[in-house]
């Protein structure tokens, strides 16, 4: 090999490594995030002033969650998260409903314009 190559894959596995580095950093964060939100769960929040997770009040919940059993939790882009959480935790994408909006499109618009002059 020469000394271009050799320098050319050492620059390679440099980038791959920090590409890992930051790809763990980011799931690190990922899973602080969602278990942040996650422990803010049946807490209050104090509308009058800030309602950022960070702020819920009391350290224990309003509601009861089942804490003996427990299971993986899996966030909708974020994967399967390995802490396990409540059975009674459920996170999913929501529904997918469509629903209908006021904008006409141009012929319902003709079509009003034309029923309305002849009133």
């Amino acid at each position: 090999r020469s000394h271009e190559q050799t320098n050319q894959a050492a620059m390679r596995e440099n980038n791959n490594n920090a590409t890992s580095t930051e790809t763990t950093k980011m799931k690190m964060m990922n899973e602080i995030v969602i278990a942040r939100a996650i422990d803010s769960l049946g807490k209050g929040f104090d509308l009058t002033s800030d309602f950022r997770l960070k702020y819920c009040k009391g350290t224990e919940r309003l509601i009861l969650l089942n804490e003996d059993q427990n299971k993986p939790l899996f966030v909708p882009g974020f994967g399967t998260l390995a802490n396990p959480f409540s059975i009674d935790i459920k996170c999913d994408k929501g529904d997918n409903t469509r629903y209908q909006s006021d904008v006409l499109d141009f012929s319902q618009v003709i079509l009003y314009i034309f029923f309305v002059s002849f009133l």
